[in-house]
């Protein structure tokens, strides 16, 4: 009995883990049937009762928030909230492709499919007989929601509108063909995917038999900017000025036609609309005009109208006039729409150039340049001449402001450059190695005038001493204080300060090693030789303290030894009481295993109370 209540107790566990396993694992027996299809239709945005059973198929593994790609194309195509109850838990995104449907096939462990996805409906839009009824509502709401009441609609971004929109005014003749269009036979229109009608397949009726454009001077264009020569009734048509074809010295001003009437879009370019017959087009020449661009103020603007001439593609920069190599002018628009021009300083046009453009109103631009102003030449002898940029300079023009300074390395050895003399009036000295004058009209002569060098005698002896200033400045950059070792011997020897007085002051410091006289010179200065005197060292100062200190050691020597003993014996004291006594903290941990002991024992042999 009890093997049997075993056994059946076995299978009846065994059917309960069949029948959780059942629930646990939704669609476990259906699945049995096959898959079943599936449509969801995205085409209007937001989706209400997409089963939640498919959202926990699909998605099981998913974020609450998640974008998926259907076609692996990189964008994501759809969005869902998973888990969120039914209705409003599907959504198409912006950034998918898909037009139209997409079948998504799901695996084969899934209850759902394929799976029908329906992005938008396509739409056709009959305007062949004028006006369109039947357009939905929705049509208009999707696409022209931010539009007027009146709205013309340009399908293929050519410049020309296509269809007439009459918004929000219901049903029946609400889009309309219009004249201007040029768009024949079916047009598919590129709407955005966000909408419910994509793609919209608008029919329109093909042209009226086309018409010979005949030209003389000038081309025509399509509006897609490519060359015609025949053109059905309403058509838009451009005309450019053939440049190649205007005789020189000669712009086309304007163009004649028989049976068209003409719009000037831009210099050179008109436009017209095809009228029911062919149409002859001449163009109408006129002598070209010139233009004065006056640079000797180094600047110049041009009009507008006279600038587009010369800088047709609106691209202004630096140009070649003369064509040598290098460029003679650089441009640059005005907020005005003028043209700002100004001179390079590397062209080689000294005066004035003239600029032809073929085939435009202002065909001849005259640049005038600043006349070059004549320059003198500078004969510097034991000098260098510079200008007010601090260039190097072997001439100038007249009344430029010119600098020499003293060549250090042209003055002779024992000499110094006491004055510039020139040719030149108004040579004046700005520094103790600077002179400046103005440049006349005829060519200067700059030379040094050289002198002996002076000698100078400074008395230290008494440990401080004051030297002028013109002296002074020949060893010591005049307003700093600064201390100089004279012999080099890695000790300062005295200490130089100016005090603002106009005369330097010189103090001796201790660190000098030198005595008596000392003999310094200084090479290209007024004053170059410079003769030191100290004060003089004594042979008991100089001997006396090698000679006494061995016996002011001594002394400290034995004192360490002393109280060597005294710091020995204190330390020993100090160590005693931590490393001499009984230990009695090994007392306290000794009875304290004891008493743990017994407590165990008398738990271990309590008797139970039954007993």
């Amino acid at each position: 009995m009890k093997r049997k209540s075993r056994l059946t107790g076995l299978l009846a566990f065994c059917l309960t883990i069949c029948l959780v396993g059942g629930f646990l694992v939704p669609g476990s027996i259906v699945r049995a049937s096959g898959q079943h299809p599936l449509t969801i239709d995205l085409s209007d945005g937001t989706i209400v009762n997409v089963p939640e059973y498919f959202l926990e198929e699909m998605y099981a593994l998913m974020p609450v928030d998640y974008d998926q790609d259907l076609d692996n194309d990189g964008n994501p195509d759809v969005h869902v909230n998973h888990k969120m109850s039914k209705g409003d838990n599907m959504q198409k995104l912006e950034s998918t492709n898909i037009r139209g449907s997409y079948t998504w096939y799901t695996p084969e462990t899934y209850y759902y499919g394929p799976v029908t996805f329906i992005f938008s409906i396509p739409l056709t839009i009959d305007v062949r007989n004028g006006n369109v009824e039947e357009v939905p509502e929705r049509f208009l709401d999707d696409f022209f929601m931010f539009m007027p009441a009146d709205y013309n609609h340009d399908l293929d971004g050519d410049g020309h509108d296509d269809i007439h929109l009459n918004h929000h005014m219901g049903k029946g003749e609400n889009v309309s063909m219009l004249d201007s269009t040029n768009l024949e036979g079916t047009y598919e229109d590129q709407c955005p995917v966000r909408f419910k009608y994509a793609p919209v397949y608008y029919l329109f009726p093909s042209h009226a038999a086309s018409h010979v454009i005949k030209t003389e001077g000038c081309t025509a264009y399509n509006a897609y900017i490519q060359p015609i020569t025949t053109a059905g009734k309403g058509e838009f048509v451009y005309v450019f000025v053939d440049n190649e074809a205007t005789p020189k010295g000669r712009y086309c001003a304007s163009l004649m036609a028989d049976k068209a009437t003409f719009t000037e879009e831009a210099p050179g370019t008109w436009s017209f609309t095809m009228p029911d017959s062919d149409v002859q087009i001449w163009a109408l020449y006129e002598n070209q005009q010139s233009y004065t661009v006056d640079l000797t103020s180094g600047t110049a603007i041009i009009p507008a109208e006279q600038a587009e001439c010369l800088f047709p593609s609106g691209i202004p920069g630096e140009m070649d006039l003369d064509k040598d190599g290098k460029n003679d002018i650089d441009t640059a628009w005005q907020s005005s729409g003028d043209l700002k021009v100004m001179g390079l300083p590397g062209t080689n046009i000294k005066e004035s150039y003239t600029y032809e453009v073929h085939g435009r109103k202002y065909g001849y631009f005259n640049f005038i340049f600043a006349m070059p102003p004549k320059t003198y030449a500078i004969i510097a002898e034991g000098c260098t001449a510079y200008d007010d940029n601090d260039n190097v300079i072997i001439s100038a023009a007249a009344d430029e402001q010119i600098i020499a300074r003293i060549d250090w390395e042209a003055i002779p050895s024992g000499k110094y450059c006491a004055d510039l003399q020139s040719t030149a009036s108004g040579l004046t000295r700005v520094s103790p190695t600077e002179w400046m004058f103005t440049m006349p009209s005829k060519n200067v002569t700059v030379q040094a005038v050289y002198e002996n060098q002076k000698s100078w005698t400074i008395d230290l002896t008494a440990g401080k001493t004051a030297i002028p200033a013109e002296v002074a400045y020949c060893l010591y950059p005049p307003g700093q204080d600064d201390d100089v070792d004279l012999d080099l011997d890695g000790h300062n020897d005295i200490h130089a300060k100016w005090p603002g007085s106009g005369e330097a002051e010189l103090t001796l410091l201790e660190g000098t090693n030198l005595s008596g006289e000392y003999l310094t010179t200084s090479l290209w200065f007024e004053y170059g030789v410079y003769h030191y005197q100290f004060p003089e060292k004594t042979v008991e100062e100089s001997s006396q303290p090698e000679e006494s200190k061995p016996e002011e050691s001594k002394p400290e020597e034995s004192k360490p030894a002393e109280s060597k003993p005294e710091s020995d014996s204190s330390k020993e004291e100090s160590q005693g009481p931590s490393s001499v006594g009984f230990p009695w903290y090994y007392i306290v941990i000794l009875l304290g295993g004891v008493l743990l002991l017994v407590i165990g024992f008398l738990l271990g042999h309590k008797k139970p109370a039954s007993e």
